[in-house]
């Protein structure tokens, strides 16, 4: 049954990666992934392509499925050291900012604040 769900979502809309199929067929995360592996076995589906995630999101890269017996895609290389620091500094510039100010507050400890308190200048004489 959760095969041929898979292959109707497929079949009905066209290739798309683990994480789509399962929003749209309903399935948990164990068994799309466990079906998508019988049915490559099968050599029913194959990876059609890879995607890229979007800015902001974790993971590198994730497989797009196919309907049918091909050759599977090549997998996207590895952006480059230099890209990949860059969209981390854009991700993390205030804290990075926040690290190389020069102004830093020191922290009061527990007992700042309770030391001898200014006399009161009584004016009414």
């Amino acid at each position: 049954m959760t095969m041929a769900q898979i292959t109707a979502a497929l079949e009905n809309i066209g290739p798309m990666t683990s994480l789509e199929l399962r929003t749209h067929t309903g399935l948990t995360r164990a068994t799309t992934d466990d079906q998508i592996g019988r049915l490559r076995k099968l050599k029913m589906i194959h990876v059609f392509s890879w995607q890229r995630q979007p800015s902001g999101q974790r993971g590198a890269i994730s497989p797009v499925y196919g309907l049918g017996d091909f050759a599977d895609a090549e997998r996207l290389p590895r952006k480059p050291q230099a890209q990949r620091s860059a969209e981390y500094n854009v991700r993390h510039r205030i804290i990075i900012a926040a690290r190389r100010s020069p102004v830093r507050k020191q922290a009061a400890g527990v007992w700042a604040g309770l030391g001898a308190k200014p006399k009161r200048v009584n004016i009414s004489a």
